[in-house]
């Protein structure tokens, strides 16, 4: 019989993807939702467990760290992790059109399992306890990496380190006791993160993806120290959804507008003095947190205006027509008080939301000022009318 010839044949690592999705949608029933809630299901080391605080999040990382246990020997084999916690600008772009912006994302939380695996022949019998020692209740020994609880038994050990700012190395030596070699492995990594997302209220409509990839191994951004690592990297897309919505209620009646001096009619008639203006107020009602953008359409103008006309004469006079909005919604970051409209939509205002505007009145205000009032006051008797258009474009 000939020789056996037994090939070992490694593994390329691999890259693994996750996903993390936040949304907004507010709703007049919520109007106090003025970011992003996080939609990525909860997974990993807060999956729940009653050691993270209220608004914590882990994400697990589909990795597997081949590893030998062995005391003595050096930190990257103990309790160690390097991990690359500095903020992160991620350009998050919108599905379909040019509008890009930026989040910033940082990881805060290193969670992870130690299992003792398999005695080497001759070694020394131990227990996973003697490597963790205690590195969920107390943290690392150097580095600040705070601890989190961790629990476990004679074979297996899971806990998690807090992850500062910056890079940081954080190792805790292992108790002073003989133990291994095993061929143990780390597994069920999460990552805990900050996520800082865009002010909702300046984009539009759709979903704006984009990615970020921490690379995995000894020396690299996510360091558990020494092993057989079975992927070298992980790749989070990113996925942020806007749900705004637009709604303008106007009571009954408000297609129609009689313009009459202060006091009405009865109170300049019995006088020698003209009115100073025409005007009349209408109110709304509007539930907003999209940008917007208003203008005027009219079928009778006057240079460039909209204006009113008399048709036997065809004397015309300008007509303004102006807004006034509820503080949650800002011009030039600006409050909105009986601003102008424009006419045309080359020449639209912007309107910003810096709050959910749910139900909140407002008011459209419509006049002809002097010396206007005094030339169609010449025409006594007369009707002067024209349509006018007020355009609520939501940049949806």
């Amino acid at each position: 019989m000939g020789p056996s010839l037994l090939v070992l044949v490694g593994t390329t690592p691999q890259a693994s993807e996750l996903a993390i999705t936040a949304e907004f949608a507010p709703r007049a029933s919520a109007p106090n939702a003025v970011k992003f809630t996080n939609t990525t299901p909860q997974s990993g080391y807060c999956n729940g467990s009653v050691h993270c605080r209220p608004g914590e999040f882990t994400l697990t990382i589909p990795l597997t760290i081949e590893r030998q246990w062995q005391n003595p020997g050096p930190p990257e084999g103990h309790g160690y992790q390097r991990v690359d916690g500095d903020w992160k600008t991620v350009n998050v772009s919108h599905d379909r059109g040019p509008m890009t912006v930026p989040l910033q994302f940082r990881l805060n939380l290193l969670a992870r399992r130690y299992d003792l695996g398999t005695l080497a022949p001759g070694g020394t019998v131990g227990s996973i306890g003697i490597v963790a020692n205690a590195s969920g209740a107390q943290g690392a020994s150097s580095g600040d990496c705070r601890g989190r609880a961790g629990a476990g038994h004679d074979t297996m050990y899971s806990f998690a380190w807090t992850v500062p700012a910056g890079w940081t190395t954080c190792s805790r030596p292992p108790k002073p006791e003989p133990l291994g070699p095993y061929t143990g492995t780390i597994s069920q990594v999460s990552i805990g993160y900050e996520l800082e997302a865009p002010n909702p209220f300046a984009l539009s409509n759709g979903t704006y993806r984009g990615a970020l990839t921490y690379t995995l191994g000894p020396g690299q951004q996510i360091d558990l120290g020494n092993g057989q690592y079975s992927d070298a990297q992980v790749t989070f897309n990113f996925e942020l959804k806007v749900l705004h919505e637009l709604r303008v209620d106007f009571p009954a009646d408000s297609h129609r507008v009689v313009l009459e001096p202060d006091g009405g009619w009865p109170r300049w008639l019995a006088g020698s003095r003209l009115p100073p203006r025409l005007e009349r107020v209408h109110p709304f009602q509007i539930s907003a947190s999209a940008p917007m953008k208003m203008y005027l359409k009219c079928d009778t103008l006057l240079s460039n205006r909209c204006s009113l006309r008399e048709p036997i004469s065809g004397h015309r006079v300008p007509l303004v027509v102006a807004v006034s909005l509820p503080r949650e919604i800002r011009h030039k970051g600006n409050p909105v008080q009986a601003l102008p409209l424009p006419l045309g939509e080359d020449q639209a205002l912007a309107f910003q939301s810096v709050a959910v505007a749910a139900g909140r009145p407002g008011r459209l205000h419509y006049s002809v000022d002097a010396p206007y009032v005094a030339t169609m006051m010449k025409r006594t008797g007369r009707q002067y009318t024209g349509n006018v258009t007020i355009v609520f474009d939501a940049q949806l």
